[in-house]
């Protein structure tokens, strides 16, 4: 029987084998294959479901659930939003499905630690690369993604806690 330490690092295990497929696949192509975040998102949705079980606490599974669908939901706001303002795409729509891969993973209580962290490191990664070629080059956002939702699977809950100690 599985413990329930052993499906949280099951669950770690999957999100990150995950998005390193992701942000190798995102990084080389500018893409972000539908098939394999729709995989991710079952094999969540069927860990958290175990998750829960093993707890006796529905509640595991609704806010990995609603998670995913407002990740989702806030980054197709953030897709259409840039479209109808900019006259152009901001993201890919990939970027948008894998936002509600992360917001199933780490739950809808950390989404915007998520969002932070991925905002701050593309933002400095696209500073930098404005600095070497002195234009504005596109690159993928999913690795960014990847990375603000694995340190926030990993380390977020103490990261708010010491921010909300500072306060």
């Amino acid at each position: 029987m599985i413990s329930s330490l052993g499906i949280d690092r099951l669950i770690i295990g999957t999100f990150l084998v995950m998005t390193i497929w992701l942000s190798i696949i995102d990084w080389k192509y500018m893409i972000l294959p539908t098939k394999i975040i729709y995989f991710g998102l079952v094999i969540g949705i069927v860990e958290y479901m175990i998750k829960a079980i093993l707890q006796r606490e529905w509640a595991i599974f609704c806010f990995a659930a609603i998670g995913g669908v407002i990740g989702y939901g806030t980054f197709a706001l953030f897709f259409y939003g840039s479209k109808w303002i900019l006259k152009k795409e901001g993201m890919g729509y990939g970027d948008v499905r894998l936002m509600g891969l992360v917001g199933l993973f780490v739950g809808v209580k950390q989404l915007g630690l998520v969002i932070l962290i991925a905002t701050i490191s593309a933002s400095i990664y696209g500073l930098i690369l404005l600095k070497i070629k002195r234009e504005s080059t596109p690159y993928p956002f999913g690795p960014f993604l990847s990375i603000g939702g694995s340190i926030t699977l990993i380390w977020g809950t103490q990261i708010i806690d010491r921010y909300m100690n500072l306060l």
